[in-house]
C-alpha cells in the first residue's frame, strides 16, 4: 500500500512539474508586449520576484500558516533568493546580450545535470544508467529546438566570460530545485517562496524604477502585466515548488525541458515563427525522454 502511496505521490508531482514548464513555455506572450512597453529584463524579474513574494506570503497567511522560520535554515532563503533567483538571472541576461540567443539557452539546459549531481550527494538520488540516458536525450532535443544547431552569427563569438556566465545560469537555475527540495523538508511551498522571493525582491530594488514599471502599466500593459505576475510566475512556481515534495529533485528539474518545446509552439502558433524539421525531431525526442523519466519515478 505504502508503494502505491509514493508512486501516486510521485506522479501527481510529475504532473505540477511537468504543468509549471508548460505555464512558464507562454511567459513569452506577455514578455513581448511588456518589451514593447520598455520594460527590462531586470524590471520583468523584479516584477516576478514581488508577485510570487506577495501572492506566496498572502497564500500562506489565508491558510493560518505560521511564516516563522528557524534561524539555522535562514542560509537554505538567502541561497535560494540570491544565487537560484538574483544570479542566475544576471548571468543568464549577460550570456543573451554577450552569445547568439540559441547558445545562451543551451546554457541553461545544463541546469537538470546540475542538479542531478547535487541530488545524489546531498539527497542520495540514485544516478541510473537510465535516467541519464534520458536527461541526455531531452538536453539533445533542446538544443535542437533551440536552432542552435543551425550555427550562430560570426559577430557573436562565444568568449570565455560569456561561457562563464552560461555555465553559471545553468548552475543558478539547478539551485531553486535544490534549496526548494530542502526546504520542503520543514516548509510549505508558499512559506518558501515568500522568503525567497522576498529576498530577492530587495535585492533587485535599487537596479528597477518602480515609476517606469507603473507607467508601463498605465499606456496599457496591465493585462500583460497581471498575467505575466499571476498565470506565468505566481502560478507555475507554486505548481513546481510544491511537486518538490512529491518527487525526485533530478525528476523534478528534467521536466523543466518542457519549457523550450512549449515555448517553441506557442513561437509558432502565436507569433508566426519557422518550426524545421529539425525543431520538430527535438520535440518528439524531449517528449520522449520526459515520458521515460515519469516512467522511472
Amino acid at each position: 500500500m505504502a508503494e502505491i502511496e509514493d508512486k501516486m505521490r510521485a506522479r501527481t508531482g510529475g504532473a505540477m512539474a511537468l504543468a509549471a514548464a508548460v505555464l512558464w513555455g507562454f511567459i513569452g506572450l506577455a514578455v513581448r508586449p511588456l518589451g514593447r512597453l520598455g520594460l527590462t529584463a531586470v524590471e520583468l524579474t523584479f516584477v516576478r520576484s514581488a508577485a510570487a513574494f506577495i501572492g506566496a506570503a498572502a497564500m500562506a497567511l489565508c491558510r493560518g500558516e505560521n511564516l516563522r522560520i528557524r534561524l539555522r535554515d535562514l542560509w537554505i532563503f538567502l541561497g535560494s533568493g540570491l544565487v537560484s533567483v538574483v544570479f542566475f538571472n544576471v548571468c543568464y541576461f549577460y550570456t543573451q546580450k554577450n552569445l547568439p540567443l540559441a547558445v545562451s539557452s543551451v546554457f541553461l539546459y545544463t541546469a537538470p545535470f546540475f542538479v542531478a549531481g547535487i541530488s545524489a550527494g546531498v539527497f542520495g538520488e540514485r544516478l541510473t544508467a537510465g535516467r541519464l540516458g534520458a536527461l541526455a536525450a531531452a538536453f539533445i532535443g533542446c538544443v535542437m529546438v533551440s536552432g542552435a544547431l543551425s550555427g550562430y552569427s560570426s559577430d557573436m563569438p562565444i568568449t570565455l566570460k560569456g561561457a562563464a556566465a552560461g555555465a553559471g545560469s545553468g548552475f543558478g537555475y539547478a539551485l531553486y530545485t535544490v534549496f526548494g527540495r530542502l526546504a520542503a523538508r520543514r516548509y510549505s511551498a508558499e512559506v518558501f517562496m515568500a522568503y525567497t522571493f522576498f529576498i530577492a525582491s530587495c535585492a533587485l530594488t535599487p537596479f528597477v524604477s518602480v515609476g517606469h514599471i507603473v507607467g508601463a502599466a498605465q499606456g496599457g500593459g496591465v493585462a500583460a502585466l497581471a498575467a505575466f505576475a499571476l498565470i506565468f510566475t505566481l502560478l507555475p512556481y507554486l505548481l513546481y515548488t510544491a511537486s518538490l515534495g512529491r518527487l525526485s529533485a533530478s525528476a523534478a528539474s528534467a521536466l523543466a525541458f518542457a519549457e523550450p518545446l512549449t515555448s517553441a509552439a506557442v513561437g509558432y502558433v502565436f507569433f508566426g515563427e519557422r518550426l524545421t524539421a529539425v525543431q520538430a525531431a527535438g520535440i518528439i525526442l524531449t517528449a520522449a525522454a520526459l515520458r521515460k523519466v515519469l516512467k522511472s519515478e
